[in-house]
């Protein structure tokens, strides 16, 4: 539908698109001809579209924050379990160590 009111414009005002800028909708219309039915529908179309636009950008901004979040939890995951086995290591050497030095 969205093509449709592109193609009446078009149709209708040709090259004189320029002039639709900074007019009232009304006054669009009344020149165009258009029957008040077809601009209702898509002024409701294109409302719905808006708002599904917005819905969808909201949607993908939480996705964004959360795959961010998600990351950075991972990164703090592998850190915390590369400093587990850095403490493992020091700890299994110190034993070993220990053991090595209590049989001399």
């Amino acid at each position: 539908m969205r093509w449709r009111a592109q193609e009446i414009v078009t149709r209708e005002l040709g090259p004189r698109t320029h002039l639709t800028r900074g007019r009232e909708l009304r006054e669009i219309v009344e020149e165009l001809e258009v029957p008040p039915s077809v601009v209702r529908d898509l002024w409701h179309e294109w409302r719905t579209e808006l708002q599904d636009g917005e819905i969808e950008r909201r949607k993908s901004v939480q996705g964004e924050r959360r795959c961010r979040q998600e990351d950075k939890e991972l990164r703090e995951i592998e850190r915390r379990s590369e400093q587990e086995q850095k403490n493992f290591e020091l700890t299994m050497t110190a034993t070993t160590a220990a053991a090595l030095g209590d049989k001399r």
